[in-house]
């Protein structure tokens, strides 16, 4: 008879504890299913479970991060054996599963997916060209009177996806089975890369980003697509670290046809490539060569559904989630404050809305030719520090931006956080990546600007003191 290690009991007992808290999230989520009118009709159902999500009990969303954090505290300066792996393994099966028979509770989105896919799939339109209200009231999902907002790489993956799904009821299911892929996708980069990185490290890499709740449940629970963008990007990565320059800019063109926001990506792969190449005249060629290849994999992927308004969807967003400016980032509400006591203006005013869109997007382009300009002055040229700085305007991107600032955001630089810490062989910085997805998962229940600063705080306390007990004794003494 097989004796188990310490190490394998103690995992088995966080994720014995982590299985009690999804229990109770399947649960909740059958409870809003029942509530939810129209049942035959599920993908054309207004997701009236987002409004019953937001009550959804603090107490599972803080038990999820504050488990996290131990685990991660505890774990990450160890060894993970092989033995444990098949542990690490077992739960995250379970974790999976529990979370995609789920209903999403917590956002609406995923019937944005659903019905813009059936505006390609059933109607034969161009969704950058129409909204579902123009072709189909019954339609009924999130941001209706608004076009397609997301790269067309992703319109594509949800059409297939619609084909597939075939039965109304299966949509969710489907949809949510996709995320989970690319989730499982971005799991086998993240060991991969460490394991080139940091030999020895790559389990433990493993263990956080498959048990990270703040991905589990906007990824599995919600379906966001959010993990799409992130999967391409952890394989940008992980061709870079395998050698495979060229086709890093393969994977960093179809990261930013998901969502637009990885562009920023580029100028850092070309300066870390121009440093490690030979010549100039062969930095130059290559440069062009992986310039040449983005240019082919974005107008391929474009051409489908490029016409008049192509982008117009994104500005449609961006302007009606900066009108929200009280629950956007940090730069929106800061600015309205500052807006509101010199200018007197009522609450969400256009006059605030434009100010404040306008600043921030300025604000924005400045933090990131200064974070440029920095890296090009010390000249760092490790896949590390590439990844440290990359993380940084990922960062700037979500809180800064004129943008609604969501807890899924988080996603985008949560797997490279996760590498980075397992890299740099400090236990602080993975600890970082589990204050991350607590100030993600706190976000639905306090303004996300509190989340972030509390998530902030925590960690300033821990580089402080070591850790956040440890900086309470502190205090004390």
């Amino acid at each position: 008879m097989r004796i188990f290690t310490d190490q394998e009991k103690k995992l088995a007992f966080y994720g014995f504890l982590f299985v009690g808290l999804y229990l109770y999230f399947f649960f909740f989520s059958l409870v809003v299913l029942r509530c939810l009118p129209f049942i035959r009709e599920l993908y054309l159902v207004k997701m009236v479970a987002v409004e019953m999500g937001r009550w959804t009990p603090a107490v599972f969303l803080v038990l999820l991060g504050l488990v996290y954090y131990v685990v991660a505290k505890k774990f990450s300066s160890q060894h993970i054996s092989r033995q444990s792996v098949p542990v690490v393994l077992f739960f995250a099966v379970i974790f999976h599963l529990l979370l995609l028979l789920s209903f999403p509770t917590l956002s609406a989105d995923i019937t944005g997916y659903i019905a813009r896919s059936t505006i390609v799939t059933e109607h034969h339109q161009n969704p950058y060209r129409v909204t579902p209200d123009e072709v189909d009231p019954s339609l009924y999902t999130n941001w209706s009177d608004t076009k397609m907002a997301y790269g067309p790489l992703w319109t594509l993956i949800g059409s297939y996806t619609r084909i597939f799904s075939g039965d109304q009821g299966a949509n969710f299911f489907i949809f949510k089975l996709v995320t989970v892929a690319f989730s499982a996708g971005c799991a086998v980069l993240v060991y991969g890369i460490v394991r080139r990185l940091k030999p020895g490290r790559e389990r433990l890499a493993l263990l956080l980003y498959l048990w990270n709740p703040l991905i589990l449940v906007e990824t599995v629970g919600s379906g966001h697509n959010d993990v799409v963008l992130a999967f391409f990007l952890l394989l940008a990565v992980y061709c870079a670290v395998s050698g495979r320059r060229l086709l890093s800019f393969v994977a960093l063109a179809l990261s930013a046809l998901v969502k637009y926001v990885t562009v920023v990506a580029v100028p850092f792969f070309l300066l870390l490539y121009w440093w490690q190449g030979g010549k100039r005249s062969e930095r130059a060629v290559f440069s062009l060569k992986g310039a040449f290849i983005m240019v082919v994999t974005a107008v391929a992927v474009v051409f489908p559904f490029w016409g008049d308004g192509f982008l117009e969807g994104i500005f449609q967003h961006s302007q009606s989630l900066g009108g929200t400016l009280l629950f956007g980032g940090i730069a929106n509400t800061l600015a309205y404050f500052i807006i509101v006591i010199l200018m007197g203006s009522p609450f969400d005013s256009a006059a605030v809305h434009s100010v404040v869109s306008n600043a921030n997007a300025a604000f924005l382009a400045v933090a990131l030719m200064v974070l440029l300009s920095v890296y090009l002055y010390r000249q760092k040229k490790s896949y590390v520090d590439c990844i440290a700085m990359l993380l940084l305007v990922l960062f700037a991107i979500a809180v800064l931006s004129p943008f609604f600032f969501q807890p899924w955001y988080y996603v985008w630089g949560l797997g490279l956080l996760i590498v980075w810490g397992a890299v740099v062989r400090d236990g602080r910085y993975l600890t970082l990546a589990a204050l991350a997805s607590f100030a993600g998962l706190f976000t639905y229940t306090i303004f996300s600007i509190v989340s972030i600063l509390i998530g902030i705080a925590l960690f300033t306390m821990e580089r402080l003191s070591g850790d956040v007990k440890g900086f309470f004794k502190q205090l004390r003494a």
